[in-house]
């Protein structure tokens, strides 16, 4: 049942990544790509955990430890593209900007 459910949530990431793609906006898929960041570090650990469990030089073997770091990169990756960007820069107010409109006027530029 486990196994089931872990490949459902795997097909639905998948699936949604591939919508992501074809929309070209990273930042909707920033909640899954921390997921797939977070799973990979929890798999990890079992690993270490319990290493002896483990069959580190079968072929299965090597899939999965690269399935770990595609997932973990890819999630670092959608993360770094799906950041808020900062708006440019400004430069500060003049002193006569910021005392500008105090009694309600509009001051004109002189010509």
């Amino acid at each position: 049942m486990l196994a089931q459910a872990t490949g459902a949530w795997l097909i639905a990431l998948g699936v949604a990544s591939a919508h992501v793609i074809a929309e070209r906006d990273p930042r909707r898929l920033r909640p899954a790509a921390a997921g797939s960041i977070v799973l990979p570090v929890l798999l990890a650990a079992a690993l270490a955990r319990y290493p002896h469990q483990f069959h580190w030089h079968s072929t299965a073997a090597i899939a999965y430890l690269t399935l770990l770091a595609t997932m973990l990169l890819t999630g670092a990756i959608i993360l770094a593209r799906g950041r808020p960007r900062r708006p440019p820069a400004t430069a500060p107010a003049t002193r006569e900007e910021t005392r500008g409109n105090q009694d309600g006027r509009q001051r004109q530029s002189p010509a």
